[in-house]
């Protein structure tokens, strides 16, 4: 169970790691590239 748990919370980690790249370039492309205001969001 610990272990289910653990894989669990890596995958969620890739799993916002994949939608905080996919922000980034879609900021990047349509030409709101505020990086403080991205970080911020974030938590950073």
């Amino acid at each position: 169970m610990l272990k289910y748990i653990y894989f669990n919370a890596q995958g969620l980690k890739n799993y916002f790691l994949y939608v905080k790249v996919f922000c980034f370039i879609q900021e990047s492309h349509s030409g709101l590239n505020d990086s403080n205001s991205w970080k911020t969001q974030w938590g950073e």
